[in-house]
Formats: C-alpha cells, sequence, structure tokens
C-alpha cells in the first residue's frame, strides 16, 4: 500500500490516452441513453445497424471483455457511434480531465479520431468547440492541461488524412496531428511514394513534410505541432 500512495502521490503526464478510450461503462450508458436511434451518416458505406440499441452498464462490460482484435474493434465502433454531438464530446473530455486529477495526473496529450468523425459525413469544427468547451472547464475546475492530437489512419483514404491535418494546422490548440501519410497516399511527396513502393519506411519524409506543412517536429511519421502562446480562438479554425 506504500508503494501504491507514493505512485498515487507523484504528478504525473500521460502522453498516450485516446479520448474514445476513456469512456467507461457508466459513460457509454449514459451516452446510448442520450443517443437511442441509429446513427445518422452521409456515407452510405457505413453500416448503422445496431448504432442507436440501449446498453446498460452490464452490456458495455461484457463488450469491453474482449479476446481479440476484432472484438476491440467492435468495442471502439460501438463508443464511437454513441459520441455524435459537440455535447457528447464535451462531457466525455471534461469526464476524462476530472479522472486525471484523480490520479494526479497533471498534464495529458490525448488522441481524438478525426478520421472517424469525417469519414462518416460529420464536420468536426463543431466537434472541437465542444472539445475545448470541456477542456477549458476541465483545466479551470481541476488544473489538468491538456493538449490534442488529431488522429486520421490509412484506411478511411487519403483525403480525410489530409483534411485532418490541414484543418489541424490552422488549429494551434492541438499539439499534433498524427499519421500524416497513408501508405497510398498519391498525395506524398514522389520520395515518400518511392520509398513506399520499395517496401521501406520512409526514413527521408520528416524533411518533406517538414517543408510541406512547416512543423516544428517529426518522429516515425508523425508530424507533431506545440501549442504557441498566442493560441487562436476556435472560430479561426478553418472548417473543411
Amino acid at each position: 500500500m506504500a508503494a501504491k500512495a507514493f505512485i498515487q502521490a507523484l504528478p504525473k503526464a500521460e502522453l498516450h490516452v485516446h479520448l474514445e478510450g476513456t469512456v467507461d461503462p457508466a459513460m457509454l450508458a449514459e451516452l446510448s441513453r442520450r443517443n437511442n436511434t441509429p446513427l445518422p451518416t452521409e456515407n452510405n458505406r457505413y453500416d448503422v445497424r445496431g448504432s442507436g440499441d440501449l446498453l446498460t452498464e452490464d452490456d458495455v462490460r461484457r463488450l469491453y471483455a474482449y479476446q481479440d482484435f476484432p472484438g476491440f474493434l467492435l468495442a471502439f465502433k460501438s463508443v464511437t457511434e454513441r459520441l455524435r454531438s459537440p455535447e457528447d464530446y464535451e462531457l466525455v473530455t471534461y469526464r476524462l480531465m476530472q479522472k486525471l486529477k484523480q490520479q494526479n495526473v497533471m498534464h495529458a496529450e490525448v488522441y481524438v479520431s478525426v478520421g472517424v468523425v469525417r469519414w462518416r459525413g460529420q464536420e468536426f469544427a463543431p466537434i472541437f468547440e465542444g472539445m475545448e468547451r470541456g477542456r477549458e472547464r476541465g483545466q479551470r475546475d481541476f488544473g489538468v492541461s491538456l493538449l490534442w492530437i488529431f488522429d486520421a489512419v490509412r484506411h478511411f483514404g487519403p483525403t480525410q488524412r489530409l483534411k485532418s491535418l490541414i484543418w489541424r494546422r490552422n488549429c494551434a490548440s492541438a499539439t499534433s496531428s498524427a499519421s500524416a501519410w497513408a501508405e497510398t497516399n498519391s498525395a506524398a511527396p514522389p520520395m515518400v511514394q518511392r520509398s513506399l513502393q520499395k517496401g521501406r519506411r520512409p526514413r527521408s519524409s520528416a524533411h518533406g513534410a517538414r517543408r510541406r506543412i512547416g512543423k516544428r517536429r517529426v518522429r516515425l511519421g508523425r508530424a507533431q505541432y506545440w501549442r504557441g502562446e498566442n493560441r487562436p480562438r476556435t472560430g479561426d479554425c478553418q472548417r473543411s
């Protein structure tokens, strides 16, 4: 117990946490009550069956007790389908910061699946406004600082990934944009395409990305951005 108390008392930083992954059974059950109709989407490839099902906390615990990767994907899909409105994202962000405070985490850098939001046909700007309201309230109430990492994975295609990256570049309240280039992204610099075609990690892509998108740090294909002192208003962000 002494070791546990010592660790609890230490000030900590959480450098890799996914917003969707912080939704506990009680929170997902609450979201399912708020959003108990099929997910509205403009993407006709999205299978919305089950997206409006009411979930109890026991249902969510069973969902989270997955044994394989497909089970994990099903759990992730169930969470993202019930995160719909700016108010949902505001609530989840605020609850996350409350949990961080309870664990004496003073700073966190949090992934959010922008690619999922864009792929199902939603504008991200209103969602981000909700996230920012939650972040600002959490920082005020709990004294925890939080920065965002925008994530758009390769299977949503290069268009949505580049839109996420461009939108991020115009919103300095996010710390980084993850997964900048898709493996089949024709918009990647030629040197990146050649490396990918030869089956190599595009080590030189960091230099090209730095020239193209003006970031301050690149590591393992990830463009890192650090928030400046003069953070623009949310309304200044580009709506893509």
